[in-house]
């Protein structure tokens, strides 16, 4: 048994002005950029079927020299659907295997309570890390030294401001739209936004002797 003692009071958890912005930014291109492909024109502009049936005209299939007509390319389409769902279903696999192996960590691990989280000493040759109420400690500096207490503040600060539902957000709109770039540029920056929060609070208006206790 491991006796940890911490404050952080909830009145100091509060978002800086300065990071909600791109903190709130960030997230909502990542839900407009899922939202907009499902859009339909015509629920903004009143749009509707013509009264009268279009006529179908056919047309002759156009074949580029020495290439294949475009229905022997549009017979990969299916073929690419599918690659693309099996890519999607491996990355969503992948980040429910990651969920299991925490679940599994907290089996194994020894947890103590303190307000509402709970702290999981592990043997994982890791750093501390959090899981929405959950703090992971591994090895390192032990929670009760100077340094172990200001890393543990750092992880209640991102189970108190709920980090971890930002990041299944971003890795849920990632399986879905692997495809694009931009949602890997915005976890990245998503991630130092949360490290700056977190170090913002946890240091406690003392940011050098945060920065000394770290090193």
């Amino acid at each position: 048994h491991t006796d940890i003692s911490f404050t952080v009071p909830h009145a100091e958890l509060e978002l800086s002005m300065g990071v909600v912005g791109p903190l709130a930014a960030e997230l909502g291109a990542t839900a407009v950029s899922l939202v907009i492909p499902l859009v339909r024109l015509s629920w903004f502009f009143g749009l509707s079927a013509p009264a009268t049936p279009l006529q179908v005209v056919p047309l002759k299939m156009f074949t580029f020299r020495g290439s294949a007509s475009y229905s022997a390319a549009g017979q990969w389409l299916p073929w690419l659907g599918a690659a693309y769902l099996v890519v999607s279903v491996v990355i969503l696999a992948q980040r429910v295997a990651g969920i299991a192996r925490i679940r599994a960590s907290i089996r194994r691990g020894v947890v103590e309570r303190h307000g509402g989280y709970r702290v999981v000493m592990t043997e994982v040759d890791a750093g501390p890390f959090s899981f929405f109420r959950y703090v992971f400690w591994g090895s390192g500096p032990r929670p009760e030294d100077p340094a172990g207490a200001a890393m543990l503040r750092h992880e209640i600060v991102h189970a108190a401001q709920g980090h971890s539902v930002d990041k299944l957000f971003l890795e849920l709109a990632i399986s879905v739209a692997w495809v694009n770039p931009f949602f890997y540029l915005i976890r990245k920056e998503l991630h130092l936004v949360h490290e700056f929060l977190a170090d913002e609070r946890a240091g406690g208006g003392d940011a050098p002797e945060y920065a000394r206790l770290l090193v």
